[in-house]
């Protein structure tokens, strides 16, 4: 596995445990700021986009 691979791997599992924690803290009832939520939202996007193309290339 490359150098370039395994930084993606890495970035994709931020991303996701990023995405799980903020998930939690509004289920929970905890304010978000609006520039929080929003990161996120791109975050899920290029992430769903992502999964897309690599169900292509497999």
């Amino acid at each position: 596995m490359s150098c370039k691979q395994t930084e993606t791997r890495i970035a994709r599992r931020c991303t996701s445990e990023a995405i799980s924690i903020t998930e939690n803290a509004g289920l929970m009832g905890i304010p978000l700021p609006a520039a929080w939520k929003n990161a996120i939202g791109v975050l899920q996007q290029g992430e769903t986009d992502s999964d897309s193309s690599d169900s292509k290339t497999s």
